[in-house]
């Protein structure tokens, strides 16, 4: 009767392909260790560079989350204060991130042109290129840029907010835009 140990069946036949197998399931095992070792570095520094006061961070989370500030593992944040008006999206991996990525292929299916932004300089988007559109495949709300998909919003985000959030980011100066006269 062959015996098993959980991870792969042995092979008591051949030794050698018990090490050999033994011997990939660690090497498996080590590179996801570091791949989480580096995704929890990277989640803290872009954790240490978000700032609670920043009202285009806020429109951005809140456009995506529902939240202001964000999820502790689904933020925009700015990488580089000396840039203004550029962010970066962190999407670390939670059950409600796994969610969203699982929405981002359908929607990226429905919509081939879809964009996954990871990052955004709102500076060299046009105010007037963007629009806020109801998708019914999804049932929910895509911030729009020339007719393509940009971020989608949160099923909890309040459309008048999101709506406000967005004419804040370029009425009041924050950021300035490109200007395009159609």
């Amino acid at each position: 009767m062959r015996e098993t140990t959980g991870r792969r069946e042995d092979c008591p036949l051949d030794p050698a392909w018990n090490q050999r197998q033994d011997a990939r399931l660690a090497a498996e095992e080590a590179t996801k260790q570091q791949e989480e070792a580096k995704r929890q570095a990277d989640l803290q520094a872009a954790r240490a560079k978000r700032d609670p006061n920043d009202v285009v961070e806020q429109v951005l989370n809140y456009t995506v989350t529902g939240s202001d500030q964000g999820t502790e593992n689904n933020f925009w944040f700015k990488p580089d204060p000396a840039q203004k008006c550029v962010y970066e999206r962190m999407a670390g991996v939670d059950e409600t991130n796994n969610k969203l990525v699982d929405i981002m292929n359908i929607f990226a299916t429905i919509v081939p042109a879809a964009i996954d932004v990871k990052s955004i300089d709102l500076n060299r988007l046009a105010p007037n290129g963007l629009s806020l559109e109801f998708s019914p495949e999804l049932k929910r709300l895509a911030v729009m840029y020339d007719g393509r998909p940009l971020l989608l919003t949160s099923l909890s985000a309040d459309v008048e907010r999101v709506k406000r959030g967005w004419d804040l980011i370029y009425g009041e100066g924050h950021c300035n835009g490109l200007t395009r006269a159609f």
